[in-house]
């Protein structure tokens, strides 16, 4: 894989991608979480964080002064003009440490469930999206965050369906498999990439 590659990694909540990420590191990608990225900028004590409490109110505040990101989940989760703002503070400054963070020396992943919708992908030199049938992402998310079938259906509610990422990525896996699947998909498709980059 040439080492200047940078692959964006996105799809929907429950679908895999963390595998995935996980995946492409062990065979050498530096990967980029946006979410990591996310939470290192609403720190405790951070502009940022200051920043939410201002457009959220400062409920958004634990005691200790970090922040209540149950509450803030509960929040955007149900209210697509409060997570347009959410996304309109935060989007811009994942975008510059993202950027920051990218690197000629290893071929790198983006792995950003929203790659698309911040715009992402226009760092990328190609996207790949994990998708997974919406029930099988339902079991997978309500095991894996402890939530009720209302919270977890929820929180899918408020991305795409498996068709929007298909239809905007160069490269898909529909995991419906056991991570052996995944993982063979995988394989393939980081081949395919390396081939098709060396032509």
């Amino acid at each position: 894989m040439n080492s200047s590659f940078t692959l964006g990694l996105t799809g929907p909540t429950g679908a895999g991608k963390s595998l995935a990420a996980e995946f492409l590191r062990k065979n050498g990608f530096k990967i980029i979480d946006a979410d990591a990225v996310s939470r290192s900028l609403t720190a405790e004590g951070s502009p940022v964080l200051q920043e939410l409490a201002q457009a959220f109110g400062n409920e958004l505040l634990t005691p200790s002064g970090g922040l209540n990101r149950r509450l803030l989940a509960s929040i955007v989760f149900n209210n697509a003009a409060a997570l347009q703002r959410l996304n309109g503070i935060l989007h811009p400054k994942i975008m510059e440490r993202i950027k920051a963070e990218l690197t000629q020396a290893v071929p790198c992943v983006i792995d950003a469930p929203l790659l698309l919708e911040a715009k992402a992908d226009e760092l990328c030199n190609a996207v790949l999206a994990v998708v997974a049938p919406p029930e099988l992402r339902l079991k997978r998310i309500m095991l894996r965050d402890s939530l009720s079938r209302e919270e977890a259906l929820k929180r899918m509610g408020t991305q795409q369906e498996a068709e929007y990422y298909i239809s905007k990525a160069d490269y898909y896996i529909i995991n419906n498999g056991d991570e052996e699947y995944l993982y063979s998909e995988l394989s393939r498709l980081i081949t395919k990439i390396s081939l098709s980059k060396n032509q």
